[in-house]
């Protein structure tokens, strides 16, 4: 049965969005801010966790193997007689 996935090459629904990362890096943030230092607690971890968040997102979708175009090139391999020495 075919996929019911038809996205763009690169569009990988396995790799890390860094909104989505952001969104509950900031949500993380924002309550344990809360428990521990009340409102303004809650405002910087929710600031700290959200933009942390994006960032991991953002490296991780730059290290990600489906932009590295070197990966879809087949490595050469030239076999000849000349190179196996069979008079041994």
């Amino acid at each position: 049965m075919a996929s019911d996935y038809h996205g763009t090459e690169g569009d990988d629904p396995n790799e890390p969005s860094p909104a989505a990362l952001s969104f509950v890096g900031g949500f993380v943030g924002t309550v344990t801010g809360l428990k521990r230092g009340g409102l303004p607690g809650a405002v910087l971890g929710g600031v700290v966790g959200g933009t942390t968040g994006y960032l991991a997102g953002a490296s991780a979708a730059k290290g990600s193997p489906a932009e590295n175009p070197q990966a879809d090139r087949p490595i050469p391999i030239d076999i000849t007689e000349a190179d196996t020495d069979e008079s041994g």
